[in-house]
C-alpha cells in the first residue's frame, strides 16, 4: 500500500507589505506557506533524511502530515540561517529522530562561519588535544584573537568514562575528529553566536547515545528505515502489542561465550547497537529499562545495559526483532485484507427505481 501524499494547496496570495505592527508577521507567515509547499513536494524523496521523518512508534509507519510539518518547520529555520532549502535539510537534524531536538550538523558550522566572513584555523590537532583559533568578522584590530581548546582530560570529564572507553563509538575510533568537533562548536559560540541562532550542534551538544534517552530509542541510521505498513493522510495506524519474546537457546543462559584461544568475545558494534534500539522503538517498547528486559529474555541471560551485550548476542536480539517485525507485518495484512473483504461484501445501496403502478380496481 502506498502512502497518500497530499496535494499541495494552492499558492496563498501575497499581502501587499507594509511597515508597522505585525508586518514582520505577515511576512513570515507568507514565507511559511511557501515552505509548507516546498516540504510537501520534497517529502516523499529521498533528499529528507530519516531523521526528519516522523514515524508511529508502535508500527513504525510513516506519518505523512506530521513530516511535512517537520520539514516545513527545517526548511524555515534553514531560511534564518540563510540555507536554501536542499543546503537546509541536510544542515539541521533532529536527534533522536522525528521527535526529538533540532540539531546543527558539526560539518556544517564551519561553512556557516566562512559563509558569514568569519576566520578561524588550526592550531594543534592530534587523538589527545585540539586548539583552535579565530576573529569574528567585524573584531576590532587590537582586540585578541579567540582561542577554544579541548583535550582528551576535559571530554573525560564531560562526556563520560563510558562514552570514551566504548570500543565501538567515535571517541575511541577517531577521537581527534570529535575533538575537533568539540572545539569548534565553543569557538563559534565565542566570535560568532549569530550564526548558530540558539541550535545545538549535533555531535557536541546532542548526544548519539541510545542508552541517554529516556524512552530508549536510538536514532536510526539515515537511509534505514524501520518497516511497517505505510498509511494515508488522515489516517493512525493501530498500536501493536510487542510479541512474546522467544525461547532464548540454552547455551545463551550460560552467559556470554568466550572466543577461542580464551580471548574475550567481540562486543556490540555500533550499527548493530543502533539498530537494536530503533527496533524497540519500531515494536513499540519504549524505555531503557523495558528494552533491555526485553533483551534479556531474548539472549537468556540478564542485561543492565547495551555495552554488556557481545557481537552475537546483539545479533540473537536483532534476529528476535527482525521476526517480531514480521509477525507485526503478517498481522497487519491480515487486518487488512479482512478490512478489504468486508468493503467489498458491503456493496452501495441498488437504487430499487420508481414504485410499480397500483393495479386497475
Amino acid at each position: 500500500m502506498t502512502v497518500a501524499w497530499p496535494e499541495p494547496p494552492p499558492a496563498a496570495a501575497v499581502e501587499p507589505s507594509w511597515v508597522g505592527p505585525g508586518s514582520g508577521l505577515v511576512e513570515w507567515a507568507v514565507k511559511a506557506d511557501a515552505a509548507n509547499r516546498i516540504a510537501r513536494w520534497l517529502a516523499p524523496t529521498a533528499f529528507v533524511p530519516e531523521s526528519l521523518r516522523v514515524r508511529d512508534q508502535a508500527t513504525g509507519a510513516l506519518d505523512v502530515d506530521l513530516t511535512i510539518m517537520q520539514v516545513t518547520a527545517v526548511l524555515l529555520k534553514g531560511d534564518e540561517l540563510t540555507l536554501p532549502p536542499m543546503a537546509a535539510l541536510e544542515a539541521i537534524d533532529i536527534i533522536p529522530p522525528g521527535s526529538g531536538t533540532p540539531a546543527l550538523r558539526a560539518k556544517v558550522l564551519g561553512a556557516l562561519l566562512h559563509q558569514r566572513g568569519h576566520h578561524y584555523w588550526t592550531v594543534e590537532q592530534n587523538a589527545t588535544r585540539c586548539t583552535l583559533r579565530g576573529r569574528a568578522r567585524d573584531a576590532l584590530a587590537e582586540q585578541p584573537d579567540e582561542e577554544a581548546r579541548w583535550d582528551i582530560d576535559r571530554a573525560k570529564a564531560l562526556v563520560g568514562q563510558r562514552k570514551m572507553g566504548d570500543p565501538s563509538g567515535n571517541w575511541r575510533k577517531q577521537p581527534a575528529t570529535m575533538l575537533y568537533w568539540r572545539a569548534l562548536a565553543d569557538l563559534a559560540r565565542k566570535i560568532a553566536p549569530e550564526v548558530m541562532l540558539g541550535l545545538p550542534v549535533v555531535d557536541v551538544e546532542v548526544d548519539d547515545d541510545p542508552e541517554d534517552f529516556p524512552d530508549g530509542a536510538a536514532p536510526t541510521p539515515r537511509g534505514q528505515r524501520p518497516r511497517g505498513r505505510a498509511v494515508g493522510r488522515g489516517t493512525r495506524p493501530r498500536a501493536a502489542a510487542a510479541p512474546a519474546p522467544p525461547a532464548a537457546p540454552a547455551s545463551a543462559a550460560q552467559g556470554a561465550a568466550a572466543a577461542p584461544d580464551g580471548e574475550p568475545p567481540p562486543m556490540i558494534e555500533d550499527a548493530q547497537r543502533r539498530a537494536l534500539w530503533a527496533g524497540m522503538r519500531d515494536l513499540g517498547i519504549t524505555g531503557r529499562d523495558a528494552s533491555l528486559r526485553m533483551v534479556s529474555q531474548w539472549i537468556g541471560r540478564q542485561v543492565t545495559s547495551s555495552n554488556d551485550l557481545t557481537k552475537e548476542e546483539a545479533g540473537k536480539a536483532l534476529d528476535a526483532i527482525t521476526a517480531a517485525r514480521d509477525q507485526q507485518a503478517a498481522r497487519a495484512a491480515a487486518q487488512q485484507a479482512g478490512e478489504a473483504a468486508e468493503a467489498s461484501q458491503a456493496g452501495p445501496d441498488e437504487d430499487p427505481g420508481p414504485d410499480p403502478p397500483a393495479p386497475d380496481e
